[in-house]
């Protein structure tokens, strides 16, 4: 942290965290750092500015990304397909009962999987959209299976952090983790827990 520094105007002198203006006369400090980085970027003077910025408004108006209605089709033909399969393998089971009770199992929890994963894209579907200043504080990455008979699913995840200091951790795509990085401030636009768009300053 840097020395403190005198108020140009009035003489009041700068407290740790105060920002750069005078709490007193609201006077511009001098362009010397009194705050470190860190708690520069979540500092309620650096959400004025982009509050007030024109970035930001016209970020706000720009149009959510909306959610593909493959989201709902694709697991909806595989459910089609799905309990077809089962069917066909349970018409051709025979007499051996164990066996159509294995089929019945597997294709019910099949089942039960798409139908969750349909429910879920429809929620997203007419989920509200929340936009927000925020800034990003952190970043991270899921990578789940892989082994020698799967293959590897990446998840990515942003934290956020708005003006009332509440941090966020959303689910996101590869574009928009691309996009962001720790300490970027803008407006963050999300549908449920997942950030859908970030539209940096």
């Amino acid at each position: 942290m840097a020395p403190a520094v005198k108020c140009p105007s009035c003489g009041a002198q700068a407290k740790k965290g105060e920002g750069r203006f005078c709490s007193h006369c609201g006077g511009k400090f001098p362009d010397v750092p009194r705050i470190t980085p860190d708690e520069w970027a979540t500092h309620p003077e650096r959400f004025d500015e982009a509050e007030a910025s024109d970035w930001a408004k016209r970020a706000s108006a720009i149009p959510a990304p909306s959610v593909s209605i493959a989201a709902v089709l694709v697991p909806l033909i595989f459910l089609g397909a799905w309990v077809a399969m089962g069917s066909f393998i349970y018409s051709q089971a025979g007499g051996a009962d164990f066996f159509r009770y294995g089929v019945i199992a597997i294709t019910g929890l099949g089942t039960i999987g798409l139908l969750v994963a349909i429910s879920q894209a429809i929620r997203m579907m007419q989920a509200p959209i929340k936009r927000q200043i925020a800034v990003v504080v952190d970043e991270r990455v899921n990578v789940r299976g892989g082994g020698n008979d799967s293959s590897a699913s990446t998840h990515y995840y942003v934290t956020v952090v708005g003006r009332d200091g509440q941090r966020i951790e959303c689910e996101t795509t590869d574009t928009v983790a691309g996009l962001v990085t720790a300490g970027d401030i803008g407006v963050a636009v999300m549908r449920m827990q997942t950030l859908v768009a970030f539209h940096r300053s």
